[in-house]
């Protein structure tokens, strides 16, 4: 890929017995392609968390980035783009995962 993220295409051979999650980084504004991973973490049975923190506010197939994922999280550290110093978020739609 070219613009800094996962190759979504080169995952599947990277799977074997040990994989248990995918871990995804939204880089530099642009989401990572998340109906891919979402598909091929289904086929294989995977937990698919995502790192959203360098593309907060951005979309991906009209959706805000932190939606696709089991669990997304957002650091607010310095270096990113909204900060309060140190800290973050972690968001879920798994409403067991919630609890």
């Amino acid at each position: 890929r070219t613009d800094g993220n996962i190759d979504e295409l080169a995952l599947e051979k990277l799977i074997n017995e040990k994989t248990k999650a995918i871990v995804s980084v939204d880089y530099a504004g642009k989401s990572v392609e998340a109906k891919s991973i979402q598909e091929l973490c289904k086929k294989h049975s995977l937990s698919f968390l995502s790192d959203s923190s360098h593309a907060l506010g951005s979309e991906y197939q009209n959706k805000k980035v932190g939606g696709f994922a089991l669990a997304s999280v957002f650091s607010f550290h310095a270096i990113k783009p909204i900060t309060t110093a140190e800290g973050g978020a972690v968001v879920t739609n798994d409403s067991e995962l919630h609890e």
